[in-house]
């Protein structure tokens, strides 16, 4: 652990350490998986936090699975939250008081801060039209928005037009927001969801979201197999995701295009409780992505593979459009080789994004704003009906055409993709509709040109 507020460079932590996540392997930053042996060192209270005032620093020493602040740049639809160093800022759509600026507007929102800003927040979670942040403990969590899994819990009402605090989320280590419910890790690791277990309709017709079939508003313990050591959670629109430390992955869920596993014996589409996703590859997942209705993984820092629903090609992979994939595959590029050296992956409704080949950006999917970078009209596109898309992995040339420092983290929505430098710049492409490129849609409509956001 380094310190920071002292001369003594001993263990203990005080407001002005930062507390280093660490793994022995140096490869990933993470609670243990096979070849860790420490799992994460803190020295203030033992209990592997850092606490409300210490800054959080992971370290990564391979950049092999994209967890280096993978946590603190978040998407909805069209709205868009990013952890920086003076609070929570966001910018885009605000219909539905996505923006936590205290009122709902059909406007495009500019960068700005939530009010009251949010310092010290270490994750950051969205889907839909809500967001979440989570603090060091003994801070509690914060949610803005529209949320029915909160609503089915507190009395915050349908809008949270300001961060309001979930308390049955303090303490929360890691969490998954999805479109109806949210999943949580508590700090003893276990799981457990909240929120509605139906599609939201009259019909309340049941999905599994809670990892089993129960009534909206109860918080479900999520059985998961006996020692299992969660190291990441994702949540998906009607579903969620655990990475384990062994490298299985659990789903559960609406599972339609199997993005949660194959369909149940008698030909269902949902899946009610954990169940472990047929992986197939000699490789294992270190890092997940989840959006929608697909999910992608950086494998071993090397590669990404996707499943689940591959319209326009977003799962890549040696399948081809409007197919669903119920086990992993590799993406690939033109060549026909695999995309390699990835660090990161990011999904959205219908593309997929990945850091890799030198902090480059590559994306797949459709095109038909231009989220994959590329003109629509480029000659590497196939053409349907909705547009354009490549089911190869295609650089985001534009990109480095504008900014020479490479990039760290993405995040996509439902037609935007953005990047996070290594120089702290932030820049946006795709739909514009509602200012997800940080800037209004009279002055700059949806585009494949990288656009910088400037964040206050």
């Amino acid at each position: 652990q380094r310190d920071l507020g002292n001369a003594d460079a001993g263990p203990a932590s005080d407001a002005g350490d930062a507390t280093i996540v660490s793994t022995t392997d140096a490869g990933d930053a993470m609670p243990a998986d096979a070849t860790d042996a420490t799992v994460i060192q803190d020295g203030d209270a033992g209990d592997a936090m850092p606490d409300a005032t210490d800054a959080t620093v992971i370290q990564d020493g391979d950049a092999g699975d994209g967890r280096i602040f993978a946590q603190q740049f978040a998407s909805n639809e069209a709205t868009l939250c990013s952890v920086t160093g003076a609070g929570i800022v966001c910018w885009g759509g605000n219909r539905l008081a996505e923006l936590g600026r205290g009122f709902a507007s059909n406007d495009a929102g500019d960068p700005g801060f939530v009010s009251p800003n949010v310092n010290g927040a270490i994750r950051i979670a969205g889907n839909t039209s809500t967001f979440c942040a989570l603090q060091a403990s003994p801070n509690p969590t914060l949610c803005w928005g529209t949320s029915r899994a909160i609503d089915s819990r507190t009395d915050a009402g349908d809008a949270m037009q300001r961060p309001v605090s979930i308390e049955l989320l303090r303490g929360a280590v890691d969490i998954a927001v999805a479109r109806n419910h949210i999943c949580f890790q508590a700090q003893d690791g276990g799981v457990s969801c909240f929120g509605a277990d139906t599609d939201g309709f009259s019909d309340g017709y049941s999905f599994g979201q809670l990892g089993r079939s129960t009534d909206a508003g109860v918080i479900v313990p999520v059985l998961l197999p006996d020692a299992s050591v969660v190291t990441q959670l994702v949540g998906a629109r009607d579903g969620t995701a655990v990475l384990l430390g062994s490298g299985d992955i659990y789903g559960w869920g609406q599972s339609r295009t199997h993005e949660f596993g194959a369909p149940l014996p008698d030909g269902g589409d949902n899946v009610f409780s954990p169940t472990l996703i047929a992986w197939g590859l000699t490789l294992k997942p270190r890092f997940l992505a989840a959006y929608a209705t697909h999910l992608c993984a950086v494998v071993d820092g090397k590669y990404v593979a996707c499943w689940g629903n591959n319209d326009h090609g977003k799962a890549g992979g040696d399948m081809i459009n409007n197919t669903t994939a119920q086990s992993p595959s590799l993406v690939l590029m033109k060549d026909g080789g695999a995309l390699d050296a990835v660090s990161y992956v990011a999904v959205g409704l219908d593309s997929s994004c990945a850091v890799a080949k030198g902090s480059k950006v590559y994306c797949w999917g459709s095109n038909q704003y231009g989220q994959l970078g590329v003109p629509r009209d480029s000659g590497t596109l196939v053409s349907d009906d909705s547009g354009t898309y490549s089911r190869y992995a295609l650089e985001v040339t534009a990109l480095t055409a504008v900014t020479d420092a490479g990039v760290q983290v993405l995040t996509l929505g439902d037609r935007h993709a953005c990047a996070r430098t290594e120089a702290g710049t932030t820049w946006c492409w795709g739909e514009n509709d509602a200012g997800q490129l940080g800037k209004p849609s009279s002055v700059v409509a949806a585009t494949y040109e990288p656009q910088q956001v400037v964040l206050p």
